[in-house]
């Protein structure tokens, strides 16, 4: 992944997500990812100092990407991890603002869906499994979608991530429908993000749509479309 980040072919990938283009590195593409600075952060060395091949249960924390739309927030899957360097690290400051802008995708949990010490297999940072940057268009994550994307391998749980990128690039327009979202959630058939400050809310469009009558945010990654509530007078 070092060696990687100063390859010639990733200014190309710059350049094509900065004009909003999909990149998702995964594993090696995740450290990749890092090191040219297109997603926060770095890898380093497993707690354990060993290489870890196994399957893991992950957790999928924001499911309004373009990435994890065919998921449901807080779905559990099983995918297979493979790496020695595989701890992810960022400091205290870019690790909240990633966490109050919905940027953590994946957390290590148990099958229930905790997030433990013991079911985070590298010692992770806050059992960071999978991030995306701020625009939402750049995906970094360690487990390996792709090699559980079949019934024949025994396991197709990663299957929904390919599917969700392919109908983002296809255009998939879906109705955005509001469940049970309440203020402080991440209820609804998408996903609900709070926002409570001025600055944070101002990044995303007004919409007339029934967002207004909650106290959150919601994003649908596959058409693309921003339901921004109003701020609340203090």
């Amino acid at each position: 992944g070092a060696v990687g980040g100063w390859a010639g072919g990733v200014g190309g990938g710059k350049e094509f997500a900065k004009k909003g283009g999909m990149v998702v590195g995964i594993c090696n593409g995740f450290q990749i990812l890092l090191e040219a600075g297109m997603l926060p952060g770095a890898m380093l060395r497993n707690k354990s100092l060993h290489f870890i091949c196994k399957d893991v249960s992950v957790k999928v924390e924001n499911a309004a990407t373009s990435f994890t739309s065919a998921y449901e927030s807080g779905q559990v899957l099983k995918i297979p991890i493979a790496h020695a360097d595989g701890n992810y690290y960022t400091d205290p400051v870019t690790l909240a603002a990633m966490q109050a802008n919905a940027q953590i995708v994946l957390r290590y949990c148990t099958p229930e869906g905790k997030a433990t010490p013991e079911a985070n297999p590298n010692g992770s940072l806050d059992s960071i499994a999978g991030i995306i940057n701020a625009e939402g268009n750049v995906l970094g994550m360690m487990p390996h979608p792709e090699r559980c994307a079949e019934a024949v391998l025994g396991n197709d749980d990663g299957k929904q991530f390919l599917q969700a990128m392919v109908g983002s690039l296809n255009g998939n327009k879906k109705q955005v429908t509001v469940v049970g979202a309440v203020p402080g959630s991440l209820r609804c058939s998408c996903s609900t993000i709070p926002r409570k400050d001025e600055k944070a809310a101002a990044r995303f469009p007004p919409c007339s749509q029934n967002a207004h009558e909650k106290n959150v945010l919601v994003r649908c990654a596959q058409s693309r479309a921003t339901l921004a509530p109003p701020l609340r007078e203090k």
